[in-house]
């Protein structure tokens, strides 16, 4: 069965956090300043940095970095 299933426990660059930065979410929930943000299919806590405080549903935002789980994000616009 190994044979099958060592990718998955393979270590890569692919799949760290930092691969993230650069890629574009859509806010679920209202930032205000933080919420949830659906990135890839899946649903993330996110926290708006920057000038702007307060992000609405439905917004793009740009992943901008990573502290711990939490996405730090700004608006697309």
């Amino acid at each position: 069965m190994f044979p099958f299933v060592w990718s998955a426990y393979e270590r890569s660059a692919s799949g760290s956090g930092q691969s993230l930065i650069g890629t574009e979410g859509i806010v679920e929930e209202r930032l205000a300043p933080s919420g949830y943000v659906r990135l890839h299919g899946e649903l993330w806590q996110a926290e708006v940095i920057g000038e702007c405080s307060v992000i609405e549903k439905s917004e793009i935002v740009r992943i901008e970095g990573i502290r711990g789980l939490k996405l730090l994000v700004r608006p697309l616009r």
